[in-house]
């Protein structure tokens, strides 16, 4: 008995070219299901898969692979129209793609409406398969994107499945044309595949950012033209088998692969039933290393834009091929039937998770979510997934389906009812006469709204409608959106005066005050004689913060109980979030510094530290209000911070942010100041915790009660009050 290495069995090798791309191959059904769960672990918060991004990848090498099964299909039969092929695809992803539109609008204005402006942006490009190189042209990166996210962002996957479908059916056209052998046109898929590779690592390493290389179509093609060429690849084998078959019952001797190959490929073992041979075990390998990935891999690791992406399209592909073979232990595991299930409705899975996710975790909750809690969420996602799926992605007719396999469907799944030929020429044959022109117009859209479901009708017509709306109407969207949040959410909005203002004292201290005139009325310090040592001096504030860093002057600081204010001189340096906060805090600290600013980094803070020593405005401590806007490398970049502040007692700041890297920078903030002795700790990710009414809908902005809460949090940390 030969090995399965190709993928088939050699009972198999002699059946027709229609018979051997018939079965559905349980197998992938189950690495989509894995693929599928990857990317929602990912999508949660927090969450555990910090590389889950690979399950989309994984999706790619399906897609290419059944993509070019479907395209070679017809182009061996005859049947091969290229119109016919892209009517196909459309059919599949359209009305899905404008029903997740139509569902996801009306959910976002009620429950989220301040999603609502990203919303509107993002759902014309969606609908039209562009918001991808929109995103690219916005310079928004996947990994890094600023404020709200969008709840369309995950359908930049299904834009470029849309694109590579548009462009590799011409272009395998082409190859099959132009290329002298089957040797020549795998040459050319290689060729493609190194030269996307390449340009992934030419756009990461020459921009400011990853956008580019995450989201265009020529730099993640190389993912699904491995896809691609597994397909080739084992339609060749198959048909070289076959040949070998033939050629041994007529007595006739046929080429053979090298022995070495030939006993690796054909080695096998069997495990019961279940036979086991050399690309089984390098399946399971490929899929640990992948599920270790998953665990361990981070979307701004430069080496996954260096090859890590195409390796992982080749681990994958490595399974897929596993996965071809019926009686194979890849394809019994993976193709058990609970993960199969779950794999059948990966497409609705994909569409709708995302959008309920930032619905039912809002970037302002502020304490961890129950174990039950996330059970709960799950099963809403699964229920949402089915209702989609039975009602809209389900076709009519099932006569196709069970005919033949997907056609490059973005999950793998198969293409229900697109040939369904005998109901278009019924349609056709009792409609009124057309000129040609009408009905060849006409007849693809009847033919295509007749093979879906009643509801997959009216919310895709309800999508497309919704998307050209958004997408042209003139309205101020953020001013809805405000309007909206505010009935949701009453603490949002603006007031004109803080609360920390008292009108029963009058005007806040002034900024310009003395030194002197803040310790009015504190005792002299008492005689003493030359002689004797004198007492160190009594602390006129005792600081309140999670660490008090040594060395800050509290003998030259006092608290006015009578304005509430604190004679500390600070000089802090933060980002957006402090600068929300900066008018109450001018009231309660009149001799500060603020210097923030939107976006800024960490790594400037000791550029503007000596911009303020120069002009003698750097206080006796600072404070860092910064680490929201990227991540901490190591307590080196602390260290040098520290390094360049004259030996000042310093505060960092605890962040509150909804990102990766919200408890990684924390972590390090702590743990870099329990080894230094003039480092002190303010605490705003504690102070904030269980108070969503302190921050605006993105979860990291201050409302105006946050504003006050951070302001006397920052006041207790130099006066104690």
């Amino acid at each position: 008995m030969l090995a399965r290495s190709a993928g088939f069995n050699m009972s198999n090798a002699t059946t027709s070219h229609d018979e051997r791309i018939s079965p559905r191959f349980r197998g992938i059904d189950g690495l989509r299901a894995l693929a599928i769960i990857a990317i929602v672990a990912y999508h949660a918060s927090p969450s555990p898969f910090s590389g889950g991004f690979l399950g989309v990848t994984t999706f790619f090498v399906i897609t290419g692979f059944l993509m070019t099964r479907s395209i070679e299909h017809a182009w061996q039969s005859g049947r091969f129209r290229y119109a016919t092929m892209i009517r196909k695809r459309l059919i599949r992803l359209w009305p899905m793609l404008l029903s997740s539109i139509a569902l996801t609008v009306p959910l976002i204005y009620l429950l989220a409406p301040s999603l609502l402006p990203k919303t509107q942006s993002d759902a014309l490009p969606s609908a039209v398969f562009a918001v991808n190189w929109v995103y690219i042209l916005r310079k928004v990166p996947y990994f890094a994107a600023a404020g709200l996210p969008s709840p369309f962002t995950p359908l930049w996957f299904i834009a470029v499945i849309m694109q590579f479908a548009i462009v590799w059916t011409a272009l395998l056209w082409l190859l099959h044309r132009v290329c002298r052998s089957r040797a020549w046109l795998h040459g050319a898929v290689w060729f493609m595949i190194i030269l996307s590779s390449i340009a992934m690592a030419w756009s990461a390493s020459h921009g400011d950012d990853t956008t580019h290389a995450y989201y265009g179509l020529d730099t993640r093609a190389a993912e699904m033209l491995v896809g691609a060429e597994l397909a080739l690849m084992l339609d060749d084998t198959a048909a070289w088998r076959a040949a070998i078959g033939a050629s041994a019952e007529g007595g006739s001797s046929a080429r053979r692969m090298p022995v070495w190959l030939s006993r690796v490929l054909n080695w096998y073992g069997s495990l019961g039933s279940v036979h086991v041979d050399a690309l089984d075990i390098a399946a399971m390998v490929s899929l640990m290393v992948l599920a270790v990935g998953c665990f361990t891999v981070h979307g701004d690791d430069a080496w996954m834009y260096r090859g890590g992406f195409t390796g992982a399209a080749l681990l994958s592909a490595c399974i897929v091929a596993a996965c071809t073979s019926a009686d194979s232990l890849t394809d019994r595991v993976l193709g058990c039937a609970p993960l199969v299930t779950i794999g059948s409705r990966a497409f609705a899975l994909y569409l709708v998770h995302y959008p309920l996710l930032e619905v039912m975790n809002p970037a302002t909750r502020t304490a961890d979510l129950p174990w039950w809690g996330w059970l709960v969420e799950a099963l809403i996602l699964c229920a949402a997934a089915e209702l989609l799926y039975k009602f809209v992605e389900r076709p009519l007719t099932r006569a196709h389906d069970d005919k033949h396999e997907g056609l490059a469907q973005p999950f793998g799944m198969a293409n229900r009812g697109a040939d369904n030929q005998s109901s278009l020429s019924d349609t056709t044959e009792t409609m009124p006469p057309f000129d040609s022109l009408r009905r060849r117009v006409s007849a693809p859209v009847i033919s295509t709204m007749s093979s879906l479901r009643p509801a997959a009708r009216v919310l895709s017509v309800a999508g497309l409608i919704t998307a050209v709306v958004l997408g042209v109407v003139p309205a101020n969207w953020q001013e809805i959106s405000y309007r909206r949040a505010v009935m949701l959410r009453p603490e949002i909005a603006e007031r004109s005066v803080s609360r920390l203002h008292d009108p029963h004292h009058g005007k806040s201290a002034s900024p310009k005050m003395k030194a002197s005139d803040a310790h009015a009325g504190t005792s002299p310090a008492p005689h003493t004689t030359s002689s004797s040592k004198p007492p160190e001096p009594t602390p006129s504030v005792t600081p309140k913060a999670e660490k008090v860093p040594k060395g800050m002057p509290l003998t030259q600081w006092a608290y006015d109980a009578s304005s509430g204010s604190c004679s500390a001189d600070p000089l802090i340096i933060g980002d957006s979030v402090a600068l929300g906060a900066a008018e109450p805090l001018q009231q309660i600290m009149p001799k500060a510094i603020i210097d923030a600013q939107v976006s800024r980094q960490l790594g400037t803070a000791p550029g503007f530290y000596a911009q303020h020593a120069a002009a003698g405005t750097a206080g006796n401590a600072v404070v860092v209000a910064l680490g929201d806007n990227g991540a901490i490398r190591d307590e080196s970049t602390l260290q040098g911070i520290v390094e360049a502040f004259d030996g000042k007692p310093v505060y960092f700041l605890t962040l509150r942010t909804p990102v990766s890297w919200q408890d990684p920078n924390n972590a390090t903030i702590r743990s870099f100041a329990a080894h230094h002795a003039n480092v002190g700790v303010i605490d705003w990710y504690g102070t904030s915790e269980g108070h969503s009414e302190y921050l605006y809908d993105d979860g990291t902005h201050l409302t105006p009660q946050g504003r006050d809460a951070y302001a006397i949090m920052m006041r207790q940390a130099f006066c104690g009050q």
